[in-house]
């Protein structure tokens, strides 16, 4: 038996959540509290004014001054409370920052650890000799284009454009020597070769140069 008693039990301890809501619970009853006093004091304020003698005056104004300071004491524990708020936020904010950097922690060496088994896995010599050879037949495939476009290209055979102006302007003064040529004149023979026979000299042109030549 103990002389000096059981001590008391413990108390749980109250987790953030539950102080932040007894402390918001206490916060609204003092300033309900300053409200009241508020309201007293203006209700005083109009008994002084309406007062008759000094001697309640005086009386009245004792009476103000009790709930002035009554009201002062009352918003400085709602100031000392606001600030216990502000106070426990900050730590609530902190521990949970804290707990979340412990996560992320967490969870990147358990990433790490995934990278290191699977990279195990991985040959990088066998890689490199892969992407060397998707190399290789990325060159002969385009060599073997190379090669064909070199075996179909035309573009040297017309190099001189000058030679191509001057055949053109050629064949313009045939067709225009064509033109003025009569189609009597030309037999089927000779149009299907190209070619234009020259007007035949009448018989009179004939016997006047047969004698000139004779003289």
């Amino acid at each position: 038996m103990s002389f000096f008693g059981s001590g008391k039990p413990k108390q749980p301890v109250q987790s953030t959540a539950e102080v932040q809501a007894n402390m918001s619970q206490r916060e609204s009853q003092l300033e309900a509290q300053i409200n009241a006093k508020q309201q007293e004091l203006i209700r005083l304020r109009n008994q002084i004014n309406t007062a008759k003698s000094p001697s309640q005056q005086e009386f009245l104004k004792k009476q103000a001054l009790q709930v002035i300071k009554q009201r002062k004491m009352i918003e400085q524990q709602l100031s000392t409370l606001r600030n216990q708020s502000i106070g426990l936020q900050q730590m609530q904010f902190a521990t949970e920052n804290v707990l979340q950097t412990t996560q992320t922690m967490q969870t990147m060496q358990v990433a790490s650890k995934a990278m290191s088994k699977e990279m195990k896995n991985v040959n990088v010599a066998k890689m490199e000799k892969m992407m060397d050879q998707m190399q290789d037949m990325q060159e002969r495939a385009q060599d073997m284009t190379d090669m064909l476009n070199d075996v179909f290209d035309t573009s040297d055979q017309f190099e001189d454009e000058a030679e191509l102006e001057a055949e053109l302007s050629y064949l313009a003064d045939e067709i225009m020597i064509g033109a003025t040529v009569p189609s009597s004149n030309i037999s089927v023979g000779q149009q299907q070769a190209g070619q234009i026979a020259e007007p035949q000299q009448s018989s009179a042109e004939s016997e006047i140069n047969a004698l000139q030549n004779a003289f």
